[in-house]
């Protein structure tokens, strides 16, 4: 029997599929025996940790035990520009009009006297770009025209303008930054009256720079006029690229990538108490802790395989209840000493907070060309806490040591008191207080590694001797050093008063 055409296409394809070959669930143009995310549609394959699924099926990017939609937390905004060509408020034709900033949506003016000159197209023989309207930057004074939008940091912005003097070669500048003040110069626009110039550019906003301001602002004029001059027009702001996940430390890897996403030497893996998953110190958990789920989470990390959810203990950790993660910010304790110091490296000098270093790892984000970091954080009083992560302070001394009389047989004693201290060395100066020795336990002295110094029985040749104490506390080592005031030894015997008839035997005091 001859079957049709298009019966042996169906029996061809029900065949490929029924091998896996022809099987495209998402419809990416991989098929499913061979898709790393047969569930969405990635054409590209890309698998950032190599775990065998692919990102956009991945919950965690980078297999540091830190859930993607933790690490990607991100407020997005994209707030376009209003009122781009001035058309409103509509003005009369072939006219001009000065108008409260208030009046005109989008706009402010840093004018004095908050007036925002509008042009129709026409009037006095100069066309608008486009539209039916345009404004003069010197409407009674030099002043700037600007707007301030709400722009996810990080996004990438491209801006345009037109510009067109008027009764001569006028000069205005772009300026794109956080503020009026700080905002840097994008371009300076100097045209004449023959048509109208066109300027572009791009602009990455910043880090932690919620509100862009873009202003316009004119320099000069061609009469020197300062209400004469510098026409704008038909202002483009887009927005071309916009993270869906932060790079807090800026260093040009996403969050989600970044296996030490605050910069301070830290991997997050560690900064999350989970160093024990990463015997090998790469910042990722080690294949040996077990399988990857199809959900792209290591299942020893998860409350039930592949439930998305983490276990208790692998819960990201807030050591000062601020809000953010400790592996997201550089003083996890908030303590005033820097993770990064405190973990026993070096601070960069140019980055606070950052671990010194030469560059950045491109593909994991974690600093390179440092001479330290990434090792065990230090744990001072090894308490099995690390130091970063305890809140602490320098020794502070409450009650300061007095100066001592003794009369001889008896001791004399040295106290001070004082928080957190974990060590006490005692010291003593021979030479009026230009050098002091470590004290050492023995027959002289007892107590010397204590709050309380005791001078045993003491002889005329201490008296007048200086004493301190200095008192540390490794644990925080921003400050870990503080010295008490020095103090006076004085030694005396027993005075005897004698007369024929009487002897009195006096104490000193």
């Amino acid at each position: 029997m001859i079957k049709s055409p298009q019966i042996l296409i169906q029996l061809s394809f029900l065949f490929l599929v029924s091998m896996g070959f022809a099987q495209d669930s998402d419809g990416d143009g991989v098929n499913d025996s061979i898709d790393n995310c047969p569930t969405e549609a990635n054409p590209f394959q890309e698998d950032y940790d190599s775990d065998g699924v692919g990102d956009i099926c991945d919950l965690d990017d980078d297999n540091d035990g830190v859930l993607d939609e933790e690490e990607c937390t991100i407020n997005v905004c994209l707030e376009p520009i209003t009122n781009e060509g001035f058309e409103n408020p509509v003005i009369p034709n072939s006219s001009y009009r000065l108008r409260n900033e208030n009046s005109v949506p989008g706009w402010l003016t840093t004018a004095t006297d908050n007036r925002i000159e509008i042009w129709s197209t026409g009037f006095l023989g100069v066309p608008s770009f486009e539209g039916n309207q345009f404004v003069e930057l010197n409407a009674t004074q030099n002043s700037a025209l600007y707007q301030i939008l709400c722009l996810t940091p990080g996004s990438l912005v491209n801006w345009s303008v037109r510009h067109r003097g008027r009764s001569g070669v006028d000069v205005a500048e772009v300026r794109i930054g956080s503020d009026l003040i700080s905002a840097t110069t994008e371009a300076i626009m100097t045209d004449g009256t023959s048509s109208w110039g066109y300027y572009s550019g791009t602009y990455t906003v910043p880090n932690n720079q919620d509100n862009t301001f873009f202003i316009f602002e004119a320099i000069s004029t061609a009469g020197g006029s300062i209400s004469v001059g510098n026409f704008i027009d038909d202002i483009q702001i887009t927005v071309s690229f916009s993270p869906t996940c932060p790079d807090t430390d800026n260093d040009g890897v996403f969050n989600n990538y970044d296996v030490d996403a605050d910069n301070d030497g830290i991997f997050d893996v560690v900064e999350n108490n989970n160093g024990a998953l990463d015997t090998n110190n790469d910042g990722i958990i080690d294949a040996s802790n077990g399988s990857v789920g199809t959900n792209g989470l290591f299942d020893i990390v998860e409350s039930t395989a592949d439930s998305g959810v983490l276990d208790v203990g692998y819960d990201s950790i807030d050591t000062d209840n601020d809000g953010t993660p400790d592996y997201n910010e550089i003083d996890s304790d908030n303590d005033g000493c820097n993770d990064v110091i405190e973990a026993g490296f070096t601070e960069s000098n140019s980055i606070t907070g950052e671990l010194q270093g030469t560059g950045y790892n491109v593909l994991n984000g974690a600093v390179s060309g440092g001479l330290n970091g990434y090792t065990t954080p230090n744990d001072s009083n090894n308490d099995t806490s690390f130091d970063f992560q305890q809140s602490g302070s320098g020794p502070i001394i409450t009650i300061q040591p007095n100066n001592e009389k003794v009369l001889l047989p008896n001791n004399g004693t040295f106290v001070v008191t004082e928080n957190n201290t974990y060590n006490y060395q005692w010291q003593v100066s021979i030479n009026g207080g230009a050098n002091y020795n470590d004290i050492v336990d023995g027959s002289q002295y007892m107590g010397a590694q204590t709050d309380q110094l005791t001078i045993i029985q003491p002889e005329l040749n201490l008296d007048g001797h200086l004493f301190r104490v200095v008192l540390s506390n490794p644990s925080f080592i921003c400050d870990d050093t503080t010295i008490s005031n020095e103090v006076e030894l004085n030694v005396g015997p027993k005075n005897i008063i004698t007369n024929r008839r009487i002897t009195l035997r006096v104490n000193q005091d």
